[in-house]
């Protein structure tokens, strides 16, 4: 008689809220800031989000450097407005649109003339990138305003 295993898949009632940004860059060179948000269980299963499920199958052309950070927004997000309750079953409503203009550089949505527009991708102005820690910079004005909001709940 065959046995059946047993399989841990994560309950909602574990999932936790994040938000991250990494940098993207099209095929003339520009780089973009991509911020979003996801549900998971743990910070690792987010960065595993980050890295293969937003950028589609150009997941492998992104790399670790890439990444400019991930940040666990429940507490604020549930405090902010219940429906960011990450626990709650068929509920998605999305933190990252609500505090983008806050937290990300350079807010600008991507709008393209053929397949529409971007709220997740902001171009990153090509003098920024001179700075050689520009990647740190974006990082420090980030996880700054991110950590006033967990902190404070400001917004």
């Amino acid at each position: 008689m065959a046995t059946s295993k047993q399989f841990s898949f994560p309950r909602n009632a574990d999932y936790r809220l994040f938000v991250y940004a990494l940098i993207v860059a099209d095929t003339d060179g520009i780089r973009y800031v991509k911020f979003g948000d996801t549900r998971c269980v743990t910070l690792e299963e987010a960065r595993d989000y980050a890295f293969t499920e937003t950028t589609g199958k150009a997941r492998g052309l992104v790399q670790e450097k890439d990444l400019i950070g991930i940040w666990d927004m429940t507490d604020y997000a549930i405090r902010r407005d219940i429906r960011y309750d990450p626990t709650i079953e068929n509920c998605r409503k999305g933190l990252d649109n609500s505090i983008r203009n806050s937290v990300v550089p350079f807010p600008k949505v991507l709008k393209q003339n053929v397949y529409g527009r971007s709220l997740e991708l902001h171009p990153i102005p090509e003098n920024y990138t001179l700075n050689q820690d520009w990647r740190g910079q974006i990082f420090k004005y980030m996880d700054e305003r991110i950590t006033e909001l967990n902190t404070k709940g400001l917004i």
